[in-house]
């Protein structure tokens, strides 16, 4: 099973495409004066990234100049007033002649609402920053490594490259000949282009491959859970696009000093499901123990090792983990973290096309904590509405710019909300889905920007809750910290 966190909101089963070019000509839309007077000033920012390795910090700005950056201004009556902007190579940006105003600051298909006049848009990755995805199918990593622990059908392996801020579980996506019963020697191969993080490994600037085995168990008290007991660490090597690397050698055993324990308030993530969508079934559920360089620091990194992991049947019924025994093969500086929550499906279906299905998850990460309570941090938001109607019924007639609103969640506090807006489509007989935008907000509502929504066309939307404690969405969305909850809303479709 996949790691929840890279099964978070807005997913669907399938889904292929990337964003269209961003809208418009740059004119404005409606008329009028702007809101908030006359006075005007600039508005600044910079998108500089920080990208973690294992040799220190790198600060890369991002080339501004051909992203399109304005600032949309709500005006009287209705519409947006749009004043253009332009970044530079050096990663900073700038808007003149804004008024002292709410606005909503477009950066490319990004969309934040604030009245900031500075903004910081730099992000926080795992990874070093010259790295390249593979872009061809198959670029194969034949495994052949002895000294294994007898395999079971418990069991599972990972793949692990923190230079690369790349991780991923096997599973029949990407894997072949996964081992059988019993076996003490790993002979399998992985299309590494189609893993979930893929990017080509080079050696020489020092990758390095970590096979994790995850060892099932039975604790004390009865629960299965797997833990990390063996690791694999493959000997310098490269991988280029469409090539394959056989890597041989032996399973070390790891030591067996940590544990983990949690109560885990399942039926508190449960009694939330129908504010995921009154039709949301559960699919599954899983508390993780994770590990990888300077959590503390930034947050989720989206890529971590894997120390120990429950994945239950899915059930509303509460649930004590027991004492997790697992080992930590890495830098002790490297914070150990839980991902737990629940993951729920919801089903869309285009005239003539089979259903398609998104996922959306309750999640909460905190610092690993022996007996920690584990309760959902913030819940879904509460009677969307799209144009004044029921946003999780199928809708028509929205019109071209609906405003989108909702009430706070009833549990836990929002610190802000990051709108998903997809777009369906067929694909062979099937029903899909592509990002067209996403927008950040701290409000209750926003309104849709005009050229999001196309006429004749179906969409829906995700609203995600966020638990973001000390991180000002209105000034630095894209940051992240400890500890972090997320709960997504899945809104039905609507056409213009």
């Amino acid at each position: 099973m996949r790691p929840l966190c890279c099964a978070l909101a807005g997913m669907l089963l399938g889904l292929t495409g990337c964003p269209p070019p961003s809208e418009g000509s740059g004119e404005p839309d409606g008329g009028g004066e702007p809101d908030g007077g006359g006075e005007l000033q600039q508005v600044s920012g910079t998108a500089i990234d920080t990208y973690i390795t294992l040799e220190g910090d790198v600060e890369l700005p991002r080339d501004l100049r051909s992203v399109d950056i304005a600032a949309l201004v709500p005006v009287e009556g209705g519409g947006f007033r749009r004043i253009a902007g332009s970044g530079t190579a050096d990663g900073t940006f700038r808007i003149l002649g804004v008024p002292m105003t709410t606005y909503y600051l477009k950066f490319g298909t990004t969309y934040i609402v604030t009245s900031a006049r500075m903004l910081d848009l730099g992000q926080v990755l795992l990874g070093r920053p010259d790295r390249v995805r593979p872009t061809i199918s198959p670029t194969l990593i034949t495994f052949q490594v002895d000294q294994m622990q007898p395999w079971q059908a418990s069991h599972n392996l990972a793949i692990y490259v923190p230079a690369l801020g790349a991780m991923d579980q096997f599973t029949d996506a990407f894997a072949v000949d996964p081992p059988a019963p019993g076996a003490t020697s790993l002979r399998m191969s992985v299309n590494w282009a189609r893993a979930r993080e893929p990017y080509l490994i080079d050696g020489i600037k020092g990758d390095r491959l970590h096979l994790l085995h995850l060892v099932g168990r039975i604790n004390q008290q009865g629960r299965a859970y797997q833990a990390l007991g063996q690791i694999y660490t493959a000997p310098s090597f490269s991988l280029g696009d469409g090539q394959q690397v056989t890597l041989t050698g032996s399973f070390r055993a790891v030591p067996q000093d940590r544990r983990s324990s949690a109560t885990w308030q399942r039926s508190q993530f449960e009694a939330l499901r129908t504010l995921v969508n009154p039709s949301a079934t559960l699919f599954s559920q899983s508390h993780e123990v994770l590990t990888a360089p300077k959590l503390a620091a930034h947050g989720d990194l989206g890529a971590h090792a894997i120390l120990a992991a429950v994945y239950p049947s899915p059930e509303a019924t509460d649930l004590e983990t027991g004492e997790m025994v697992h080992g930590h093969p890495f830098s002790p500086d490297w914070t150990v973290v839980t991902s737990t929550g629940s993951t729920y499906l919801v089903s869309y279906q285009l005239p003539g096309a089979a259903a398609g299905q998104a996922r959306g998850a309750i999640f909460t990460i905190q610092q690993d904590r022996v007996g920690a309570t584990v309760v959902p941090l913030v819940g879904p938001v509460v009677r969307p509405q799209l144009a004044g109607r029921d946003a999780f019924m199928n809708l028509t007639g929205v019109g071209d710019t609906p405003t989108l609103s909702w009430s706070p969640p009833t549990t836990g506090r929002a610190t802000g909300y990051h709108i998903f807006l997809y777009r369906l489509f067929e694909d062979n007989g099937n029903t899909r889905r592509t990002l067209v935008a996403t927008l950040r907000t701290a409000n209750t509502s926003i309104t849709l920007p005009p050229g999001l929504l196309e006429r004749g066309r179906v969409h829906t939307a995700t609203i995600v809750s966020q638990h973001r404690p000390g991180i000002d969405i209105t000034t630095r969305p894209l940051r992240k910290g400890l500890p972090e909850g997320g709960a997504a809303c899945l809104l039905g479709t609507f056409t213009p």
